[in-house]
Parts: structure tokens; sequence; C-alpha cells
């Protein structure tokens, strides 16, 4: 998803928005983005984004699970011993 994302904006967004004239972290209406872009680029750029946010937080929710199932059998292995602990914080915390 990333490589696709990124190929899309390199291949089609960026060309298309100096052809409109639009330069980097210029404020730019997202109507008028759309238009430019073309309804095609712009659905596949919002699903690219969308399922790449997706993906991030199953990811994060298996590697916590992961860290606690691997974390409890350590502990069981070697009782008494310390081991590592990720504080993994909520995302809605860290924003």
């Amino acid at each position: 998803l990333i490589e696709a994302r990124s190929a899309l904006v390199l291949n089609e967004v960026f060309p298309k928005m100096a052809a409109a004239g639009i330069t980097i972290r210029q404020q730019v209406p997202s109507d008028r983005i759309e238009r430019v872009l073309g309804i095609d680029v712009t659905h596949k750029l919002k699903e690219l984004t969308a399922n790449l946010y997706r993906n991030v937080d199953e990811d994060l929710e298996s590697l916590k699970a992961a860290h606690d199932k691997l974390r409890a059998t350590m502990k069981a292995l070697y009782p008494g011993k310390k081991f590592l602990q990720v504080v993994f914080e909520d995302s809605e915390v860290a924003a």
C-alpha cells in the first residue's frame, strides 16, 4: 500500500498539481485539489490512505498482543526474572 500510494503521488498527484501551478505547502481548498486531480486519482488517493491507516492500526494491535503474550510466556518460563515491558500509548492520548 505504501508503494502504491507513493507511486500514485509521485506519478500522478505531483505532476497534476505542478501543472495547475500548485506548490508544496500552498494553502488550497480541497475542492480545487479534487478538480485538479480528477475523480479517479482523488478516489484512489483517499482509499489508499484510509487503507494504510487501517493496516497500521491493525498492525499495532497485533504487535501489542504479541508483546503481551511473549512477556507472559517469558515470565512463566523464568519466574523471578525481570523483563522489559513496553507501554503502548493510545493514539488518542498520543495525538
